[in-house]
């Protein structure tokens, strides 16, 4: 593919907007994790029960396995043409936001491997993440009790990104 114009930009690239849906009835809840969930997708596509659950049940295998950790955090799962991608966020030592990303074509999620430069998220994933960042921010300025987890919980954001 050749670039002209804005590096790294396709000239026949067309952005189209997509909605971050924050989806507190699919929150991922583990003996010492809590994750909240957001669905980012354009108006006309549709992430089905099935997807989702699938989706669910990658996160809790990730869990188990000790591959993502137990933690405060989030999940983001996007649909972009053919292919899911779930990246799951942990809050670690106070102020890093930690991501493990699975992507799905055909058949079950899995890790997104490698090492060096490579994909962190893409425009419309980052709606959820700067919310969760501020959420972040406003929940380390409390006195971080019980209250204040459950604060940050109910702290959401749903509507267009990017």
């Amino acid at each position: 593919m050749t670039h002209t114009g804005h590096v790294g930009v396709a000239p026949d690239y067309r952005h189209t907007s997509k909605t971050a849906h924050a989806l507190p009835a699919h929150d991922v809840v583990v003996p010492g994790g809590r994750f909240k969930w957001y669905d980012v997708v354009r108006d006309d596509e549709v992430i089905t029960d099935e997807d989702r659950a699938a989706a669910r049940r990658t996160v809790l295998d990730a869990l188990a396995s000790g591959a993502v950790p137990a933690a405060l955090g989030f999940a983001v799962l996007h649909l972009s043409g053919d292919h899911h991608f779930l990246a799951v966020w942990t809050w670690r030592n106070e102020n890093e936001l930690w991501q493990t990303l699975f992507v799905r074509g055909r058949g079950d999620f899995r890790a997104v491997a490698g090492r060096g430069h490579k994909p962190v998220m893409c425009v419309w994933e980052m709606g959820p993440v700067v919310h969760e960042q501020q959420a972040w921010v406003r929940f380390l300025r409390t006195s971080r009790d019980a209250a204040a987890v459950e604060a940050y919980l109910a702290d959401r954001a749903s509507g267009p990104v990017g």
